[in-house]
């Protein structure tokens, strides 16, 4: 692997948001070939077992089916781990994979315990709250109630997420 390559592994591996970012756009652009995505996940595997950004980033790779098989189920699983560990970004996507059964049965009850912690948890994720926002304001699995919803979205907006809605 070219040292910059490896350079952009070891920053995912750190948590590095943008170079996930990066590596990711690469993925989707076709730049990366099939040897490059099999070594960088292996990079990602091993680094995975002593490391929570690693084990978050082999979720992706299985979710995004970079270097190994598509696996949404895989990657629930290990994001679970990763959340369990208190990755808050993972807590947050299990609480959304459950929220619209993405390689798990739809649970709305879960859903909305997994946004909670992510969204109450040290490291606030905005995104978690415009998501609880949705489950009140819909009524998905709780009663509706809009005001409810409207405080969570706001709590969202304050902490600079920014909706198309």
């Amino acid at each position: 692997m070219a040292e910059d390559f490896l350079s952009l592994l070891k920053k995912i591996c750190e948590g590095d948001v943008s170079a996930w970012q990066t590596f990711n756009t690469l993925f989707h652009q076709h730049n990366l070939t099939m040897d490059v995505q099999i070594q960088a996940f292996s990079y990602i595997k091993q680094m995975a077992k002593g490391n929570v950004y690693a084990m978050y980033a082999q979720a992706l790779f299985y979710d995004e089916g970079i270097g190994a098989k598509q696996d949404p189920e895989m990657a629930l699983i290990l994001m679970r781990e990763a959340a369990g560990l208190g990755h808050t970004a993972a807590t947050f996507e299990v609480g959304r994979r459950f929220l619209y059964g993405i390689g798990i049965a739809q649970n709305y009850q879960h859903a909305l315990q997994w946004l909670t912690r992510a969204a109450e948890s040290p490291h606030y994720y905005p995104a978690a709250m415009f998501h609880i926002g949705l489950i009140y304001g819909k009524g998905w699995g709780v009663a509706m109630d809009q005001a409810k919803a409207k405080a969570w979205m706001d709590k969202a907006t304050a902490k600079g997420y920014l909706t198309h809605e």
